[in-house]
């Protein structure tokens, strides 16, 4: 890559998903940060709290002079080699930390005393956060397609059919219902929002987004504003499935899939005493909304299916707790949700005929 100082296209280094190094202390990079961003920090937290600390007691001579002490010999040596590995992996690669300043311009001259020529973003994260916190500022601007349905119709599975998904749950890492926790946590509300951003550049060329139709929050992520509202006025399509479908499917993701996603990250017994916390847990939170007597039948028939699950493998007990959960709680909750949005539903069908009606639907230009 031609050596450049500093990088001010944000939109271009976004749109083709530059790699970038991220040399900010890994607080600030589980704060928040950009997909394609790897941390490779020039300091620690507890080195960067000493040299803050060094520098509004002593000034930025003194802290200078600490961060050098800090970062030197093998541990200098240590990074340097991080890094050289990265940008030959990835010859692309740009350099970022927090403001583009100190840290990433002492990194940048390291790897050029290598032989190595890594441009630097200009402004650094604050600058690429405050491009996409604009970005989002203007999604409503673009045509959008939701596409609703009832627990269970497949919803995120016929998104991921077209490339013009902006994939909320995915992005989200997380399911959108009290059962929707996956096994790896959730990103912070910022990295949400960048990754978010970042989609919705990089498919601008879309004729129109499709995206599920979902609450203000997804799990402990919320939407931005402007997106929400776009949502809330844009075209809707409706899936329709038959209940017996809709608990198959669900069966196949929570029971058979998760028990062995948590089995083979935390191991048998473990993996299985995690999962019946989930299950449990997603139960627990829905008890208010429940109430307390019809809470208390769902746990018994829970967990008498975890202990049948356990003994022979079977899920087939999880669907009497499941089916009085959608039909006495989902359905009619998502029917009082679709009656409000009436007026903008253009089609309804089921799974495979709005596959087809989005394969040709034309957003209608105003």
């Amino acid at each position: 890559m031609t050596t450049t100082q500093d990088i001010e296209d944000y939109h271009s280094l976004i749109l083709n998903g530059a790699p970038l190094i991220d040399v900010r202390a890994p607080i600030e990079f589980s704060t928040g940060h950009l997909p394609t961003s790897q941390n490779f920090p020039i300091l620690s937290d507890e080195e960067r709290v000493a040299v803050g600390t060094c520098y509004k007691q002593k000034g930025r001579d003194k802290a200078i002079e600490l961060g050098h002490q800090l970062v030197s010999g093998d541990n200098r040596e240590h990074k340097i080699a991080a890094w050289q590995q990265f940008c030959e992996n990835r010859p692309d690669a740009v350099i970022y930390c927090a403001r583009g300043g100190m840290r990433s311009k002492l990194s940048q001259s390291w790897l050029k005393e290598i032989g190595i020529e890594l441009p630097r973003v200009h402004l650094g994260y604050k600058g690429l956060r405050n491009y996409l916190l604009s970005v989002l500022e203007n999604v409503g601007q673009h045509p959008m397609l939701i596409v609703s349905g009832d627990t269970g119709t497949g919803k995120t599975e016929l998104l991921q059919n077209f490339n013009a998904i902006i994939d909320l749950e995915g992005l989200a890492n997380h399911h959108g219902s009290a059962f929707g926790k996956n096994i790896t946590e959730q990103p912070a509300q910022a990295t949400f929002e960048n990754a978010l951003a970042v989609n919705c550049v990089q498919k601008n060329h879309l004729p129109v987004w499709l995206l599920e139709d979902e609450s203000r929050n997804i799990g402990k992520v919320h939407l931005p504003e402007t997106l929400y509202t776009a949502m809330g006025l844009a075209p809707v399509v409706v899936v329709e499935e038959p209940l017996d479908n809709r608990l198959q499917r669900i069966s196949q993701l929570y029971f058979a899939e998760m028990v062995d996603k948590y089995r083979n990250a935390y191991g048998a017994t473990a993996g299985w005493d995690k999962y019946c916390d989930y299950l449990k847990q997603g139960l627990f939170a829905l008890r208010k909304r429940l109430g307390l007597g019809r809470y208390a039948v769902l746990q018994q028939i829970l967990d008498d299916a975890l202990i049948e699950q356990l003994a022979t493998g079977k899920i087939d007990l999880h669907l009497d707790w499941l089916s009085i959960l959608l039909t006495e709680y989902y359905d009619p909750m998502y029917q009082y949700q679709l009656n409000k949005k009436k007026d903008r539903v253009i089609f309804r069908g089921d799974y495979q005929s709005v596959c087809e009606f989005i394969e040709n639907y034309h957003p209608v230009s105003l």
